[in-house]
């Protein structure tokens, strides 16, 4: 669990929360750490960790408001936009994706998606994010990368942003300077262009027995 902790601190330049252990494969459940440790404050005192209480503070305060907000925002406009578009029955949230990796693929029991969409050429999930800064948009890649290596299906980052803060050209150039290379169904974009490769695909329709 501390090699766990120490890369997601590596990766972000802070330890997990709660809902971020919950997301990170190589941690356990929060949940599993309550019945085991007592709680993620205990766990981190007994590991050491300079930070033990992110719910207390100014700072976190501060942090979980304005992070919170966006993020909680973003992520519903992009769930309205997907139904509208594909379709409620379409688009899932939160959905499990261990049958979209290679057999035999490990560690990906937790992962999920923040939507899964079908639509008439298949299925592709979206992960959508806030960067704090642009010096934090590749921690956020970096833990992204490492989660969905392997997956079979097309994934899109999608970074909530205004498209003033991170432009397209700008996501490019951040990828184009990486020592590792993504795989080419894995695709990073804001907003404005996800929606227009969004559009690329066509929904599926419903069709009712009613006899």
């Amino acid at each position: 669990m501390l090699d766990g902790f120490k890369k997601f601190f590596d990766d972000n330049g802070r330890y997990p929360t709660a809902e971020e252990i919950d997301k990170y494969e190589f941690l356990p459940s929060s949940r599993q750490i309550q019945r085991a440790f007592g709680g993620l404050q205990n766990l981190r005192k007994n590991l050491g960790l300079s930070i033990t209480n992110y719910n207390s503070g100014e700072s976190r305060s501060k942090m979980s408001f304005a992070i919170s907000k966006r993020g909680i925002k973003g992520e519903r406009e992009i769930e309205k936009i997907l139904i509208d578009y594909f379709g409620e029955h379409f688009v899932h949230i939160e959905k499990p994706l261990y049958k979209y990796f290679p057999e035999g693929t490990r560690f990906k029991d937790k992962l999920r998606a923040d939507f899964f969409v079908y639509h008439q050429s298949g299925v592709f999930c979206v992960d959508v994010f806030f960067a704090k800064n642009k010096n934090m948009i590749n921690g956020n890649l970096n833990v992204k990368k490492v989660k969905y290596e392997g997956i079979l299906i097309n994934t899109y980052f999608v970074v909530l942003n205004d498209i003033n803060e991170f432009t397209q050209e700008f996501i490019k150039q951040t990828i184009a300077g990486k020592k590792y290379k993504f795989e080419h169904n894995i695709l990073i974009m804001n907003k404005e262009t996800f929606l227009k490769a969004m559009a690329t695909y066509r929904p599926l329709s419903v069709k009712l027995n009613l006899d």
